[in-house]
């Protein structure tokens, strides 16, 4: 019984993997690439890794991961095209991923949510992330966030699943 089970969990981890991959996103990726000069094989890279972030943050939906840099500027232009986020929202979660933008004041544990993100993201993917996209990074202080102190990326952003 168990081993049916533990196929279930690889099956639906398979099925949201492949939903969230092969959901299109052309008519965004084209307003993406123009609004941030991007060549489009560029942009592909990041629908690549925006949809594993979402995958990943559905399959461990109790996870706050923390994430920052393009793929945060990526997730921003799909939530503007309300319909299309809508739909592959319901398609690989069953309902809406909500984008969290943490407030500094609240000082999250942006670390720990990262590095989990890094973690998680090489058992489920079985590679490493990408370096250029998910950087590897130091921890400062525990007072201050390791993102506000990079100053290549954009204020971190956390995945709230409803």
């Amino acid at each position: 019984m168990t081993n049916q089970v533990n196929n279930s969990k690889q099956d639906n981890k398979a099925k949201i993997i492949e939903t969230a991959m092969s959901f299109p996103m052309d008519d965004l990726l084209r307003k993406y690439c123009i609004e941030h000069s991007l060549p489009i094989e560029t942009a592909r890279e990041h629908e690549r890794e925006i949809k594993r972030f979402l995958a990943l943050s559905v399959i461990n939906s109790s996870t706050k991961y923390v994430m920052s840099g393009p793929m945060d500027e990526l997730w921003h232009s799909f939530i503007l095209f309300t319909k299309k986020y809508h739909d592959f929202c319901y398609l690989v979660a069953g309902h809406y991923i909500h984008h969290a933008p943490s407030i500094p004041n609240d000082k999250p544990n942006d670390f720990g949510g990262y590095m989990q993100l890094l973690q998680d993201y090489k058992v489920l993917f079985g590679e490493e992330p990408p370096r250029q996209y998910w950087p590897r990074l130091q921890k400062e202080s525990a007072e201050e966030s390791v993102f506000h102190n990079t100053p290549s990326c954009s204020p971190h952003c956390v995945v709230a699943i409803a």
